[in-house]
């Protein structure tokens, strides 16, 4: 202990340090940083306070490993009742009462958490509309994109493909799955699922402009440059450095006027 600091400044921070280890603070991190801050001396006091969505992480000694722990037991809650695997996802606790009146109400929640950024929250409220009801296709799509802010893209895709499998015509569930193929690095396989966005809706110029991308990586620029026409009939123009990257690997093409 630096014996130029006053003894009563020395009590003041051991006090202040003790009303911080007993208050209830819910983030053992948290614990640690304060400690450090009003310089404690020695290990932190275990915390007594439990945390919400799961145990107390491990690895006290650790901020950042406990932050993960913490995240990814609330993760794990979130999407509690769901089962992911190769094949989908199972559904392993539906709620008791089945209702799709509920299920439109989590959705809504899960829509307006997710435009105001709380992912996880958005998570759990669509797990919620999928236990209430399996068979709602937009159910599984909300869920499935509220994985991709979590990035979890193969569990993404898992929902967005069950989603297609329960409304086939539903367009945005099939162009979700093309997307997460695609953030998977399978661009053969988005360009396929792509193509059946635009079999149900043949003016969906998102869908060509994507397409048009995705071909340029795959280095055939022919079908690259005839997917951004098609974008450019329907009134879409593709990003203009894309068109300079583009017009780089063809030489000699001008691009056509949008």
């Amino acid at each position: 202990m630096d014996k130029d600091i006053p003894q009563a400044v020395v009590e003041a921070r051991y006090a202040r340090c003790y009303s911080f280890r007993m208050s209830r603070i819910r983030q053992p991190a948290l614990i640690a940083t304060l400690a450090v801050v009003l310089g404690c001396q020695g290990p932190p006091a275990a915390p007594t306070a439990t945390v919400d969505q799961g145990a107390m992480p491990r690895h006290q000694d650790n901020p950042r490993q406990a932050f993960d722990d913490l995240k990814d037991q609330r993760y794990q809650a979130a999407i509690a009742g769901l089962e992911f695997g190769a094949d989908g996802v199972v559904v392993a606790d539906p709620m008791p009462r089945r209702d799709r009146d509920d299920a439109f109400a989590y959705i809504a929640q899960g829509d307006e958490k997710l435009a105001a950024n709380k992912r996880t929250g958005a998570l759990a409220a669509y797990t919620l509309a999928v236990r209430s009801d399996p068979e709602l296709a937009v159910a599984w799509l909300g869920l499935g994109q509220a994985l991709v802010t979590k990035g979890k893209i193969a569990e993404a895709l898992a929902a967005a493909r069950m989603a297609a499998r329960l409304d086939p015509e539903l367009v945005a569930a099939q162009y979700d799955v093309a997307m997460t193929l695609a953030r998977l690095g399978q661009l053969d396989e988005a360009i396929t699922e792509m193509q059946r966005v635009v079999e149900i809706d043949d003016r969906h110029s998102g869908a060509h402009e994507r397409m048009a991308i995705w071909y340029y990586y795959l280095d055939d620029t022919p079908a690259s440059w005839r997917h951004v026409q098609a974008a450019r009939d329907l009134g879409r123009e593709p990003p203009d450095q894309f068109i300079v990257n583009l017009q780089a690997k063809t030489p000699g093409r001008p691009p056509a006027a949008p």
